[in-house]
């Protein structure tokens, strides 16, 4: 993926909000599956992103008052872990 590539995808992530938990999939309108794939692994690696399950990742905020970065909301995760397997479409 080019770097242009991965700053679209990191762009269009922070758009999403601190609440979003997203696929793969659901950056298909940037690059093939497999490129997303590998940007997004990169991007958890270097800590911009938390990878909850796999394939399933959360970009969250850091609380001051927590000391420890948010959780992501489990209704989020259900419903992207629900894209995950085509239970149902992206919403995205």
């Amino acid at each position: 993926m080019r770097l242009n590539n991965t700053k679209k995808l990191f762009t269009q992530i922070q758009a999403l909000g601190n609440e979003s938990v997203f696929i793969a999939n659901d950056f298909t309108d940037i690059s093939d599956y497999e490129t997303i794939r590998k940007a997004l692994n990169r991007l958890a690696e270097k800590g911009r992103l938390q990878k909850i399950l796999r394939g399933v990742y959360f970009c969250s905020n850091f609380s001051n008052f927590l000391q420890e970065y948010e959780a992501p909301s489990p209704h989020e995760v259900a419903l992207a872990i629900a894209r995950k397997f085509n239970f149902i479409k992206a919403v995205i």
